[in-house]
């Protein structure tokens, strides 16, 4: 799937909408949110296409748990495939927003925050895991029926595509930075259900800070030299990179789309496009059925593949060229390194 590398700052967002959402008339159990959650977070950049093996590992559920919530999903027109053989939600905008864009302001904003291992303060502002986190517990805090988050890491695990020790250590942070408090622990059968308020008295009294903050740098602008403080100037260079990425992906997306269209114009081919989807299906059902075909699916699908490579070649197109192909092999045209640095590529590259 391209954009699977950058999951770590995408992240999958759950609206607020899909949470207790009743479709077919039940809600939605925690395979269906996960998926409609990860196909609603992908839908602008070629929608989530991983395969059904590969989603086990992403969002933490069983194949045939999965495959069951695709099948409910689809059937109640909550997502649908695309061309690319993706999941795409059918109404992103009916669907809500999966943060407030108030937010958004929190992520320039420093905290102090104490670690309890080392014993050790820093004033510094939120990492990208923990404002997401953060964020999704503020949406809890401000819904009028439960005015708090109450749920396990394991339920945080299913929504949110972190794992398990990445939210705790996150959520230790957020503590010990006293954004969060712990108002009750409930021991259910084998986990624990939190009850997470916000403080949100400290958050305001931070906003306040800032603005004035930024006031008084306004002031000294206008009455002195110009000046520009480090938080505006951290906000600009991450919003230049951000713009900067998202015109190499749409390029990459639009080469690839060009390259299918040119394609297309072979009957055969989208023909062979046709019986392979099927046969992707056909394989998942195997995955979870055991219906015994899976050899003679693979065999048809090797001679498929076969001979659309010979029609594309056909065309003088490289079979490659209808993925999207990003600029930079490094980042694959995220910005960041797999350890989380800022990749060296940035104005490298000229989209075309």
């Amino acid at each position: 799937m391209y954009g699977a590398e950058t999951k770590r700052i995408t992240m999958i967002q759950t609206p607020d909408s899909y949470v207790g959402k009743i479709v077919g008339g039940r809600k939605l159990n925690n395979a269906s949110l996960a998926l409609a959650s990860a196909a609603y977070s992908f839908t602008k950049s070629g929608g989530y296409g991983e395969k059904f093996v590969d989603m086990v590992k992403t969002l933490g559920f069983g194949r045939t748990s999965l495959f069951n919530a695709a099948k409910f999903l689809q059937e109640n027109n909550v997502i649908t495939r695309n061309a690319r053989g993706g999941f795409e939600v059918t109404d992103p905008e009916g669907a809500g927003k999966g943060y407030d864009e108030k937010d958004f302001e929190l992520r320039d904003t420093p905290f102090l925050f104490y670690d309890k291992a080392t014993e050790k303060s820093e004033t510094r502002t939120m990492t990208a895991t923990e404002f997401n986190i953060l964020s999704r517990i503020r949406r809890h805090n401000f819904n009028e029926k439960t005015n708090c988050f109450k749920g396990s890491y394991a339920s945080m695990v299913h929504t949110m595509a972190y794992s398990e020790p990445t939210i705790r250590r996150a959520i230790s942070a957020l503590i010990g930075a006293g954004l969060i408090v712990i108002e009750h622990k409930k021991r259910i059968a084998h986990y624990n259900e939190l009850t997470i308020k916000v403080s949100e008295k400290l958050i305001r009294k931070k906003k306040k800070e800032r603005k004035e903050a930024e006031k008084t740098a306004r002031k000294q602008e206008k009455n002195a030299k110009p000046f520009i403080s480090a938080d505006v100037r951290n906000a600009d260079d991450r919003a230049e990179r951000e713009r900067y990425y998202a015109r190499l992906k749409d390029s990459a997306l639009r080469r690839a789309d060009k390259a299918r269209e040119k394609a297309k114009k072979d009957s055969r081919f989208e023909e062979i496009e046709k019986e392979l989807k099927e046969l992707e299906i056909e394989l998942a059902k195997d995955e979870v059925f055991a219906t015994g075909k899976s050899e003679a699916h693979l065999a048809r699908k090797s001679a498929l593949l076969k001979e659309r490579k010979r029609v594309l070649l056909k065309l003088r197109i490289d079979p490659d060229e209808l993925l999207p192909k990003p600029y930079c092999e490094k980042c694959g045209d995220s910005g960041y390194l797999p350890n989380g640095r800022a990749c060296d590529c940035f104005g490298l590259h000229n989209e075309t």
